[in-house]
């Protein structure tokens, strides 16, 4: 996380957080605004950017249509703006899952701490590829 003064304290910003600040900066509006349009409080849209909130599926997309309303003219800023969530999230949720694939997913999780870079590497590849199906 990405550490920013303010009021004296220090807070840490998610990579999501971070990349919502730049664009607000970039785009000249403030958090109040951005919360306004998102229908949220700005304190709970300021905890969503330090991590102490999660970031929904629903605010993803409305902060998604927030800044192509508001003109921003960076290509493939969907794209990012989903990497930072994905990377901001410290859990998964499985509750969709089948039954086996909670168990992939639980297998999965314990033995990549294990894994070599060239191991995940071949996995990322893959798992690339089948995104691409």
């Amino acid at each position: 996380m990405s550490g920013i003064v303010a009021g004296g304290i220090e807070m840490q910003l998610t990579p999501f957080g971070k990349l919502v600040r730049n664009y607000r900066t970039d785009l000249e509006v403030r958090l109040k605004e951005m919360a306004e349009y998102l229908d949220v409080t700005a304190a709970y849209l300021s905890a969503v950017e330090t991590g102490k909130k999660r970031i929904t599926d629903a605010l993803l997309h409305g902060t998604e249509e927030f800044f192509g309303a508001k003109g921003l003219q960076k290509p493939g800023f969907r794209d990012e703006l989903r990497n930072a969530a994905a990377l901001s999230k410290d859990a998964v949720d499985m509750g969709s899952l089948d039954g086996e694939s909670r168990m992939l997913m639980t297998a999965f999780a314990r033995k990549l701490p294990g894994m070599s870079e060239e191991e995940k590497n071949e996995l990322w590849e893959m798992l690339k590829k089948g995104a691409d199906k």
